[in-house]
């Protein structure tokens, strides 16, 4: 089954607004034929090891 654009930018926005690190307010989310363009500013966030957090995607 194929995602809409509309299907795709909730996923994404969701994501966002799952990260603790990430600001999601401060993120746009454009998506036009699949393809997600991403605008805005992020703070660099550092786990205690001093590598940067991320979370694996499915």
């Amino acid at each position: 089954m194929t995602k809409t654009d509309s299907q795709i930018q909730y996923d994404v926005l969701a994501e966002l607004a799952w990260e603790p690190s990430v600001d999601a307010a401060s993120i746009g989310v454009e998506v036009h034929d699949g393809i997600v363009t991403l605008a805005g500013h992020v703070q660099r966030a550092s786990t205690p090891s001093g590598r940067p957090s991320m979370r694996p995607s499915a």
